[in-house]
C-alpha cells in the first residue's frame, strides 16, 4: 500500500498505473509525483484476529469507490471531448466571422472608393453644366450680335445697291436722252423747210 502527498491510500500497482496516464490523485485530483509517494507498512500483532468479513467489505467498498471514480473520469473525459468539440466549432465560427469581416471591410473600401469617384464625377458634371450654360449664353449673345451686324450690313448693302441702281438708272436715262436729242436734231434739220433753198 502507498500514500500520496495529499494523504490518500491506494494499492501501489494501481496508483502507479494510474499516474502513467494522469499525474493526479485518483481521489482529489491534486498533482501527484512519483518521488512524493510514500510506501506504507502495517504492523499486525500475532494474536490479533484477522477479520475476513471486514476486509472483504473494505475491498468491495474500495472497488465501488474505484468504479465510481472511473465513471466520474469517463464522464469528465466525455465532457472534455464535448467542450473541445464546442471550442473547435466556436473557433470555426470565429474564423468564418473574421473572414466575413475582412470581406465586409473590403466591400466598404470599394464602396467608399466608388462613392468618392461618384462625387468627383458629380462635381465634374456640375462644372461642365456651368461651362455649358456660360457657353450657351456667350453663343446666344454672339448670335444676337452677329444677327444685328448682318442685318445692319444687309441694310447698308441694300441702301448702296438701291442708290447704285438709282444712279445707274438716272445716268442711263440722261445718256439716252442726250443721244436721242443728237439724233433728233439732224432729222429736224434735214426735214426743216428752207424757203431759200433751190
Amino acid at each position: 500500500m502507498v500514500s500520496t502527498e495529499c494523504g490518500h491510500v491506494f494499492h501501489s500497482e494501481c496508483l502507479f498505473k494510474w499516474i502513467e496516464d494522469s499525474k493526479t490523485c485518483p481521489e482529489c485530483l491534486k498533482p501527484v509525483f512519483c518521488e512524493n509517494i510514500t510506501k506504507l507498512y502495517f504492523n499486525i500483532a500475532p494474536n490479533d484476529e484477522f477479520d475476513a468479513a471486514l476486509a472483504e467489505s473494505n475491498i468491495h467498498a474500495l472497488k465501488a469507490s474505484l468504479e465510481e471514480k472511473d465513471n466520474e473520469l469517463e464522464s469528465s473525459i466525455n465532457k472534455l471531448t464535448e467542450l473541445q468539440f464546442q471550442a473547435a466549432t466556436v473557433e470555426k465560427v470565429a474564423e468564418v466571422n473574421r473572414q466575413r469581416e475582412v470581406y465586409i471591410q473590403y466591400e466598404l473600401l470599394c464602396l467608399n472608393r466608388e462613392y468618392m469617384s461618384l462625387i468627383t464625377l458629380e462635381n465634374e458634371v456640375k462644372r461642365l453644366k456651368r461651362e455649358n450654360e456660360i457657353l450657351f449664353r456667350q453663343i446666344h449673345r454672339h448670335k444676337n450680335i452677329c444677327r444685328k451686324d448682318v442685318e445692319e450690313d444687309l441694310h447698308e448693302m441694300h441702301s448702296k445697291v438701291a442708290a447704285s441702281i438709282a444712279n445707274a438708272a438716272s445716268s442711263g436715262f440722261i445718256s439716252r436722252r442726250t443721244m436721242f436729242k443728237k439724233k433728233v436734231v439732224p432729222v429736224k434739220d434735214k426735214h426743216s423747210f428752207n424757203p431759200f433753198a433751190e
